[in-house]
């Protein structure tokens, strides 16, 4: 998370130590289209296998934290 919300960090597999940031937002219009983001605990596989471009937000119970 930034301030200007989720980020994501990429390394190059030629040079691990180098890391890249794009906001969200910016990976979303290289993408075409909005991006789903699952917080930690709805990242559940059945739900991301179900996920395709242009479907609606999924409204599910949010389960346990178990940690």
């Amino acid at each position: 998370m930034s301030f200007r919300g989720l980020t994501l960090v990429a390394a190059d597999t030629a040079h691990p130590g180098i890391e890249y940031e794009a906001a969200w937002g910016d990976v979303a219009a290289l993408a075409g289209h909005d991006l789903p983001w699952w917080p930690d605990l709805l990242r559940l596989p059945h739900l991301i296998r179900a996920w395709q471009p242009g479907a609606p937000a999924a409204v599910v119970e949010v389960p346990a934290n178990n940690e």
